[in-house]
């Protein structure tokens, strides 16, 4: 799943990308190529993305108020709402 923020300070403007629709949100021509995934024993790298998507580092309470009391972060679908938790965007993928 790819997804994409109308605004990077609003977790509730997420929005999914399909892999042939890049050119809608991101210009004509824009395009996914291709996608290289490696394993590593590296350490996961951190810190980056909450300095960008600053809510991820919101308490529990002050997270759920941006969404009216719940998760934000929905992603809706054939009349049915996907939640991703914010551990999506931190840690190890499993």
């Amino acid at each position: 799943m790819f997804v994409t923020f109308g605004d990077l300070d609003d977790p509730g403007s997420l929005q999914e990308i399909g892999p042939r629709d890049f050119s809608a949100i991101f210009g004509a021509g824009t395009r996914l190529n291709s996608i290289l995934i490696s394993i590593t024993d590296e350490p996961i790298s951190g810190g980056h993305i909450e300095h960008v998507l600053k809510w991820l580092t919101l308490p529990r309470k002050q997270f759920l108020d941006l969404g009216g009391g719940e998760n934000p972060l929905r992603i809706k679908r054939s009349g049915t709402t996907e939640f991703i938790g914010t551990n999506a965007f931190l840690g190890e993928v499993k």
